[in-house]
């Protein structure tokens, strides 16, 4: 079994006439940033975060593989600088949180990005088909 943590970096809003626009920045160079277990302990962060910044946050997570020693297996900072977060979690309003794959900014990267998807392997199954 493959063991990964989460990590977190909170983005920064550069264009303030452009609300939905946020960085994803480094967590290395984030104004805050966290690595947890799973994925469901972001929110209470992510709601603290929201709570001592401002209201309408942007932040960006990244599932990191773990070493045998317990830290984040080395590459994952080429990796969030190369390809990018694959998560972004917004404010919306009325308190709401919205997570979607980061697909706002073209993707970054070598390839295959921008190459079309390979055919499915198997014809998928005809409705009421059982198992």
């Amino acid at each position: 079994m493959t063991l990964h943590v989460w990590i977190m970096a909170l983005g920064d809003k550069t264009k303030p006439d452009t609300p939905a626009y946020a960085e994803d920045t480094h967590p290395r160079r984030a104004r805050a940033c966290v690595e947890v277990d799973d994925f469901a302990d972001l929110f209470p962060i992510f709601n603290a975060w929201r709570q001592h910044f401002a209201e309408e946050i942007t932040a960006y997570a990244m599932p990191v593989l773990l070493a045998a020693e317990g830290q984040p297996a080395p590459g994952w900072e080429e990796e969030w600088a190369e390809t990018g977060p694959p998560i972004r979690l917004d404010t919306m309003p009325g308190g709401f949180l919205q997570i979607r794959p980061d697909g706002d900014v073209p993707a970054r990267g070598r390839p295959p990005f921008g190459r079309p998807r390979a055919a499915p392997a198997a014809d998928p199954l005809a409705l009421g088909t059982q198992c």
